[in-house]
């Protein structure tokens, strides 16, 4: 099993397809493609179109990389809006995804990552022991099956995810 690192910037999605076609090829194939995030995508863009065509037109050549040219999982990462910060409840929501109208509409899985030990700190709060190394993987939608939220591991000196069994709250 093989890691490859590409982190060439402005880069556009043909760039990015051809990329993942040449290591695909290379390796026999691919997983997983990791994108980070389409607003560091150079625009390809058209003569009348608007910030959220051009952002849906690269999500919809994403979603072919995944289907049709390379038959693996396309992640990609997408910021959030600042709307979150103005709620009591700052679990992620499909409408705090920021400029995807059509990210949203195109993709099979969304998730969120909350960590109520962020919004904790922040305050100023002691975190208690329980949330200290726990965060949400929050399926926000799944166009094949259920919605939902997990409970995982989060190691912040690592910025490591895992598997949740409980105990990591006495650690």
């Amino acid at each position: 099993e093989y890691l490859k690192l590409d982190d060439a910037s402005d880069l556009s999605v043909s760039d990015i397809r051809i990329r993942a076609l040449q290591q695909a090829n290379r390796w026999g194939g691919l997983d997983l493609v990791v994108v980070d995030h389409t607003g560091y995508i150079r625009s390809e863009e058209r003569h009348g179109e608007n910030s959220a065509q051009t952002e849906g037109r690269k999500s919809r050549a994403l979603k072919q990389l995944a289907k049709s040219d390379l038959g693996c999982v396309v992640l990609l990462v997408q910021q959030l809006n600042r709307n979150v910060e103005a709620r009591a409840n700052r679990r992620p929501m499909l409408n705090d995804l920021r400029q995807t109208g059509e990210h949203e509409e195109n993709a099979d899985v969304v998730l969120g990552i909350y960590r109520d030990s962020y919004y904790i700190e922040r305050e100023g709060k002691m975190v208690p022991r329980e949330k200290r190394n726990q965060a949400e993987i929050i399926c926000l939608k799944n166009r094949d099956g259920p919605t939902g939220t997990k409970f995982i591991y989060y190691d912040p000196r690592l910025s490591r995810f895992g598997e949740w069994t409980g105990q990591e709250a006495m650690a």
